[in-house]
């Protein structure tokens, strides 16, 4: 195991909740990813073999497939059926195996994303789709800062109480180049945290940026590009 993926690892063993509670921030976050999962929920067919890369132990009812739970961390997935404890960038699977995927809860952030999305499309089968969501670098927590819109760049965050929390935030040039490298195309996607991440650049306080996060749906679309932390989509893998 790498050295990240032992802090990843490490960090998560010691949390109590994947989502932090009262916390506006994350709440609109999940939210926001669990609205978006079931309105893509077609994608989902009735006794088919789902992926959930990073589980972290979230389960979708009423979604249709039989989900395997893969996770760092045996702590939030040990009591769940098909669960497996590893990494996202090796993946205990044949090839070709899984009808869908999603890898959500910025999971990706945690990667190397190039190497986990190899592996995710090595999984999946031809024609399967994948919903995905990543935390950017074109946010307007670093607007006008050198970091902004960098290909990858590692920040420093404080989550579920834990300091020195560190994560690669990525462009979407950068994640849309893999994607269309590998096979992967994407044909839908959404923006939030648009000028909850603007306001946080100024208060350094998520929960109460987060309040602004119900502006996002007057956010026109350059705006949404420009400053949006959050980025959710869906891809197929088209052979």
């Amino acid at each position: 195991m790498k050295e990240y993926e032992k802090e990843v690892q490490k960090l998560y063993d010691n949390i109590e909740k994947i989502w932090p509670e009262n916390d506006v921030w994350y709440d609109y976050t999940h939210k926001k990813i669990i609205d978006f999962i079931y309105k893509n929920a077609v994608i989902f067919k009735y006794n088919s073999n789902v992926l959930n890369a990073g589980s972290g132990g979230s389960v979708y009812p009423g979604i249709n497939g039989n989900f395997f739970h893969v996770d760092i961390s045996e702590k939030f997935i040990s009591k769940l059926p098909n669960s497996y404890v590893a990494s996202i960038e090796n993946l205990p699977f044949n090839n070709e195996l899984f009808d869908s995927a999603i890898c959500v809860g910025s999971v990706l952030n945690y990667c190397d994303a190039a190497i986990a999305l190899i592996e995710i499309y090595r999984v999946m089968k031809p024609g399967s789709y994948l919903i995905l969501e990543y935390e950017r670098s074109e946010t307007g927590e670093l607007i006008f800062q050198q970091n902004y819109g960098k290909s990858s760049t590692r920040q420093c965050y404080e989550y579920n109480d834990q300091t020195n929390h560190n994560i690669w935030l990525y462009s979407d040039e950068y994640i849309n180049n893999i994607l269309e490298t590998i096979g992967f195309k994407v044909i839908k996607n959404k923006y939030y945290h648009i000028f909850s991440s603007l306001f946080n650049q100024i208060i350094k306080d998520e929960d109460k940026a987060g309040k602004l996060a119900k502006l996002d749906r007057f956010a026109v679309w350059p705006f949404r590009k420009i400053l949006a932390h959050n980025r959710i989509l869906v891809a197929r893998k088209c052979n």
